[in-house]
């Protein structure tokens, strides 16, 4: 009789992995000043989408309102981004990297990409991209809570 396969915990692995990450981010000796990893996704984010709406950029960071107005209040006391009322429509607020933001952001792409080789060491390009297909579509697959049972 064949015993089932027993699959590793994904939930506990992943938790910790990204903890990992965190404190890594978080502990580099150069790393920008206070530059959080929060901060450093909307800058890569803003670096693709310069003056997007703040709810885009929420949005893409899947973070709520509240929590994207915070980040953007410590971003832009940091001088690494200025709001700018939308002139097509005056009710928005978009978000546009001042020139600390696309410095600060250069310079996190680079540690970024020693962090990626670090983590990507010993697997092969197909195992990246199964890897990535997998984490991808974690935020739409556990964007409603769970029913109760």
């Amino acid at each position: 009789m064949n015993e089932p396969r027993k699959l590793p915990i994904l939930v506990f692995l992943l938790n910790v992995g990204q903890r990992s990450v965190e404190r890594w981010l978080e502990g580099r000796p150069n790393r920008p000043a206070a530059l959080t990893s929060g901060q450093a996704r909307a800058l890569f984010y803003l670096a693709r989408n310069d003056g997007a709406p703040i709810g885009k950029v929420a949005e893409a960071l899947a973070i709520g309102a509240p929590a994207m107005s915070a980040l953007a209040n410590r971003m832009e006391q940091a001088g690494l981004v200025v709001r700018r009322r939308d002139t097509a429509d005056g009710r928005s607020i978009r978000l546009c990297l001042t020139e600390k933001g696309w410095q600060t952001m250069r310079r996190a792409q680079a540690e970024l990409a020693a962090l990626n080789a670090k983590l990507t060491e010993g697997f092969s390009e197909a195992e990246i991209a199964i890897v990535a297909r997998w984490l991808e579509p974690l935020p739409r697959k556990l964007a409603t809570p769970p029913p109760e049972h």
